[in-house]
């Protein structure tokens, strides 16, 4: 029996931790073998990578790592994936059990029928650059159009409208097409959009009942006290801001590479048009692909070679 004079160490191999109990005078130590799903996403890293020609900006990974393309100042913020929850959804095969994935946030029906999203080209793409790096990166901005005509994230905008969901993901891939350097960028898929809600609730920025309830405190929505009742420039409200991600609620609803059926797809975040308990920030709104207006913009997601 160990006693209060007694000094004990003990060493294991990378990836092997040990419990230590106490039990009838005796103590018990078992070894215990890391999750694999943690393993299998790398460690946490307090200082994200930042990738060339981009410079960090301001915050921390716990209040919003953000850094800023020094050609244009379009701003992003990163996703900590390798932190979060193995409660993410990536493929119909498999259960909810990835850092990276969709939610069932508001009992979603996820099916070949229903709320689907392929695990190939692009999201593989995203999905191998997450397990290497341990996160990813989202416009903090909804996208607006620059002096140039160019896609950019920054505050000050009106957030580009009037888009088709193709032409949503063509503009976001234009975005780092010419000297990217190792940066491509795309249209948020549904596994994106909820892996960044999923980090806004496990750091506490935001709660359930915000997300999947009511978000009208958080957004510009047609029932919120700050709200102008027509779309705002981008950044322009610090109540609509978690995590240095501003707008994800209300003002523009979001395009999303996310299916439903073969016809359609799918928007999120709701609009300054809908009430904030209708349409929270997680509610899924089907749409078809040609449809556009004035109040139903996109995000991008950046991927890292």
């Amino acid at each position: 029996m160990l006693n209060r004079y007694t000094n004990l160490m003990l060493k294991a191999e990378k990836g092997i931790s040990f419990e230590v109990n106490e039990q009838d005078g005796n103590i018990i130590i078992r070894a215990k073998k890391a999750d694999q799903n943690t393993k299998r996403y790398g460690t946490f890293s307090k200082i994200p990578i930042v990738p060339k020609n981009f410079t960090h900006l301001k915050g921390t990974v716990e209040q919003g790592y953000v850094i800023k393309r020094d050609s244009d100042g379009s701003q992003f913020t990163w996703i900590p994936v390798a932190k979060l929850q193995d409660n993410g959804l990536l493929s119909l095969r498999k259960g909810f059990a990835e850092k990276f994935g969709r939610r069932s946030f508001m009992g979603d029906n996820f099916s070949r029928n229903n709320f689907h999203e392929p695990l190939y080209t692009g999201l593989l793409a995203q999905m191998e650059s997450i397990l290497k790096y341990g996160g990813f990166y989202v416009s903090s901005y909804a996208i607006s159009k620059g002096v140039s005509g160019k896609p950019q994230s920054l505050p000050g905008y009106q957030p580009w409208t009037n888009v088709t969901q193709e032409d949503a993901k063509y503009i976001s891939m234009s975005m780092f097409l010419k000297d990217s350097n190792g940066v491509k960028s795309h249209l948020l898929y549904g596994a994106e959009y909820d892996t960044i809600l999923e980090w806004l609730l496990e750091s506490g920025k935001w709660t359930e009942e915000t997300v999947c309830e009511n978000s009208s405190r958080v957004g510009n929505y047609w029932n919120n006290r700050y709200a102008s009742y027509e779309v705002a420039k981008t950044g322009s409200e610090k109540a609509w801001e978690a995590g240095h991600i501003y707008d994800l609620a209300g003002n523009v609803s979001e395009w999303t590479q996310e299916e439903n059926d073969e016809m359609f797809y799918v928007a999120r975040g709701g609009n300054c048009n809908l009430y904030g308990f209708d349409y929270p920030v997680a509610h899924r709104e089907v749409m078809l692909p040609t449809e556009s207006s004035n109040s139903l913009g996109f995000r991008v997601a950046l991927y890292l070679k």
